[in-house]
């Protein structure tokens, strides 16, 4: 049984039906598909079942022979985000002057030509992630219909 495979006989589905979100607007699994997406990562779709009661994004992470399945949010988690940040951003901070108690904001940046976008969220890796997603997808991004709704 191929890797994909096994994975799939697992409960895990890939996507099918993918819609327009605006970047900006990005949060929870919706944003950490856009970003694996842009990081090359296979992505995969679980729930709702049992104890899930949202849908949730998950990769495979390991070799042919040895791998786990784990869930995939950069957003969220720093072991994932962490190194996104080195590859992508130029400057991040607090900007106390957005919103009822302020917001991140972060630059992430490409080179050939510079080019640098700027996003905001309520965690320096939200806004990382949603500033990775304008640099490299633009205004709006396809992601599967399941993430919509669910953040």
């Amino acid at each position: 049984m191929s890797g994909q495979a096994a994975v799939l006989a697992s409960g895990l589905k890939l996507a099918t039906e993918l819609v327009k979100v605006s970047a900006a607007d990005l949060s929870g699994e919706a944003l950490a598909w856009a970003v694996g997406e842009i990081e090359g990562v296979v992505l995969y779709l679980d729930g709702p079942r049992a104890y899930l009661t949202d849908w949730r994004v998950y990769y495979r992470r390991g070799g042919q022979v040895s791998y786990r399945i784990e869930r995939y949010n950069p957003q969220e988690n720093w072991t994932l985000g962490g190194p996104l940040a080195d590859r992508h951003c130029k400057v991040f901070g607090h900007n106390k002057h957005v919103g009822a108690n302020g917001e991140w904001r972060t630059f992430a940046y490409k080179d050939g030509p510079m080019l640098m976008r700027l996003a905001g969220g309520d965690s320096i890796l939200v806004a990382l992630c949603r500033a990775i997603v304008l640099l490299h997808r633009g205004e709006t991004v396809l992601v599967p219909k399941e993430l919509v709704s669910h953040g």
